[in-house]
């Protein structure tokens, strides 16, 4: 929907802000970088788009809360995801009806133990399941 805010949690040089901006550019986009000299760049390259802010800075203490829709690529070890799967329930209520993408998902067992979320995991590899082809579709329940 227009309506929807996207928010990039570790950007990097903005490929799915760049996939958003073909398909969904009407919406706000939201980028977070932790590292400063990439989030620069990625800054620099996508000035020219209004609807498009990148914050440098560690998604724990950066996410927005106006966010509707979270993509984030699995960098992470474990402990990152559960802390952000702390943060995530700390800004949001159930009823706001927001999305989380996990793709790459290799600690998506810490939201499937956890009864206050529903997990759909989507194979998009087109071929044998890997883990590099397997997107998860978390929402709080």
């Amino acid at each position: 929907m227009p309506s929807d805010v996207l928010v990039d949690i570790g950007c990097g040089h903005g490929r799915v802000i760049n996939h958003w901006l073909r398909h969904y550019s009407r919406n706000q986009i939201i980028g977070i970088e932790c590292f400063h000299d990439i989030a620069e760049r990625t800054r620099e390259r996508l000035k020219s788009y209004d609807n498009v802010k990148i914050i440098t800075g560690n998604a724990l203490e950066a996410l927005p809360e106006n966010g509707s829709l979270f993509y984030f690529y699995n960098p992470f070890g474990p402990e990152s995801v559960q802390l952000l799967k702390q943060q995530f329930c700390k800004l949001f209520d159930r009823d706001q009806k927001v999305k989380f993408l996990y793709y790459n998902c290799r600690h998506v067992d810490i939201f499937e133990c956890d009864p206050a979320w529903t997990v759909t995991r989507v194979n998009i590899g087109g071929g044998a399941a890997s883990p590099f082809s397997e997107l998860a579709i978390l929402k709080m329940s």
